[in-house]
């Protein structure tokens, strides 16, 4: 992929920002699109993930693409770095590619990890935290998203995000997506 292209931050549609009145609608875009021609280079390591998410409603879709980063990690921790973040609601279709508006800051065991992506003077932060049940039944992913400014006159989280899939590349990589929905089993 040429330099230039690497660092473009891709706008598919960016119209009016969003109130609560867009709140029941369907949204525009499949954010898989910015992740879907996601692939392994030859010196990009054994392995990268896409994570899917949404809202309760199904108005906000995220799709992230994670590859690993070159910084060491300790024991059983990918040192991730985010290679793309796409978001989509009914007025919004954002494919971030370019690496100096996004990071990620993980954690031993990667646990607790916060995304962030940047477009314009708006922040998209995400949040995935494991959390550990009374017994493992009961362990579950918190996952959350919060944009700051939020848009319009309403406030856009911390709200949850729903667990929409994942997927490694290559296919059926059993420690990329770590105890979530699998996509390509």
């Amino acid at each position: 992929m040429p330099d230039l292209m690497q660092n473009l931050v891709l706008t598919i549609s960016l119209s009016a920002l969003c109130s609560a009145s867009c709140s029941d609608s369907t949204p525009i875009c499949d954010p898989s699109l910015c992740t879907d021609s996601v692939a392994l280079g030859p010196d990009e390591g054994l392995l990268k993930v896409v994570q899917n998410f949404s809202n309760a409603l199904g108005t906000i879709e995220i799709s992230l693409a994670l590859k690993i980063g070159d910084v060491p990690a300790p024991g059983e921790t990918f040192g991730w770095e985010l290679e793309r973040f796409s978001f989509c609601n009914v007025t919004q279709d954002l494919c971030i590619i370019d690496p100096e508006q996004m990071k990620y800051v993980w954690t031993h065991h990667n646990q607790d990890e916060t995304l962030t992506a940047v477009h314009g003077s708006r922040t998209f932060e995400i949040r995935t935290i494991y959390e550990w049940g009374a017994d493992h039944d009961q362990d579950r992913w918190n996952d959350t998203l919060e944009v700051q400014p939020p848009f319009g006159s309403s406030q856009l989280g911390p709200m949850k995000l729903i667990d929409r899939g994942c997927r490694t590349v290559p296919p059926g990589n059993p420690n990329g997506c770590k105890l979530r929905e699998r996509l390509d089993e």
